[in-house]
């Protein structure tokens, strides 16, 4: 197999039968090659493969100490530079290599970047109609759903008794896209309750509905719960066998995945500082962290038939005017 050092950009053609068995193509791994005579082989390897992603930070710090020592009479050369940092070297590789083995649950955000936390506010109202009337306008789908298929029930005197509504999200300078569910209020005679996934959703929803209901609605009770505690009060069921994705599916799945990566070149990037990967190519080193990432996300967005998934990135690729393997 080929090896690509990636402090020195040596390649290397290693004759070796038992670790590449476990590897796929551009993961990273941290080894001691011996050669004599021609022949190279891996004297010793790190049990933990690293995905591409963990190229950025990789090459990041290649690219900081090489212009920490640009300004030096002889600045050592990439190999001598390798030598001179390896504690270094290894400290990063063992900060990488940590979550794979030693796993934690993820934080889990929402879709505006917001940390996932359940939150059900509980309000005591004068009447569900006044409720309903001041609220109904947060969901776009009121006026066009059959009032039954709304979860809505009236009273004897055609008054509303109870009802549900989605808080979808309308304002467009948000990073959430608009028709996006935030969350859902049920009415259901003196009560009003309204379920969202985060603090920041219960403090805006909590806004709204105490200046559209001012004292017609008086709030008991934020009652909050954890991801975890919702995984231990509620354990998953076993997964379902995987379904057969019908045409239908994969058609949706490929118009949602151009239309992410269709605005990916022009999305700020935690794994790149906050920059776009327009941005970032603008460089060598920031071109090669780019096509990383493209490379990662290709790996996990599965689902597509080979051609169509691989047109999607190969689109972005060519937009950002990166290489476009074959």
């Amino acid at each position: 197999m080929t090896l690509r050092d990636l402090m020195t950009d040596e390649h290397h053609e290693v004759h070796e039968h038992g670790a590449s068995q476990s590897l796929t193509a551009h993961d990273v791994i941290y080894a001691q090659l011996a050669s004599a005579e021609g022949l190279t082989l891996i004297e010793a390897i790190c049990p933990i493969a690293l995905p591409p992603s963990d190229k950025v930070p990789i090459i990041a710090l290649r690219e900081h100490l090489r212009e920490e020592e640009s300004d030096q009479a002889n600045p050592p050369s990439d190999v001598e530079r390798q030598q001179m940092w390896d504690i270094e070297l290894r400290q990063l590789y063992l900060s990488l290599s940590e979550p794979y083995l030693y796993p934690s649950l993820p934080r889990l955000m929402t879709s505006d970047d917001e940390a996932l936390e359940f939150h059900t506010l509980v309000y005591a109202i004068d009447s569900a109609q006044t409720a309903f009337d001041a609220l109904r306008h947060l969901s776009p789908w009121t006026d066009d759903v059959p009032l039954q298929d709304a979860g809505i029930r009236r009273h004897a005197d055609g008054l509303i008794e109870r009802a549900e509504i989605d808080w979808v999200q309308s304002d467009p300078d948000r990073k959430t896209e608009p028709g996006t569910v935030l969350g859902n209020i049920t009415i259901a005679g003196t009560r009003l309750t309204a379920e969202v996934k985060s603090r920041e959703r219960a403090d805006r929803l909590q806004d709204i509905i105490e200046d559209r209901l001012g004292a017609h609605a008086i709030f008991r009770a934020d009652e909050i719960q954890t991801p975890e505690q919702a995984m231990a009060e509620n354990p998953a069921p076993p997964p379902p066998p995987p379904p057969q994705d019908s045409a239908e599916t994969q058609a949706i799945l490929a118009d949602y995945l151009r239309s992410h990566y269709g605005r990916w070149p022009d999305m700020p990037l935690p794994a790149l500082g906050n920059r776009t990967p327009r941005e970032v190519v603008q460089t060598l080193a920031g071109r090669e962290q780019v096509a990383a990432l493209l490379i990662d996300a290709e790996r996990h967005d599965q689902g597509l038939p080979t051609t169509i998934h691989k047109s999607i990135f190969d689109a972005v690729r060519r937009e950002l005017g990166l290489e476009v393997e074959a």
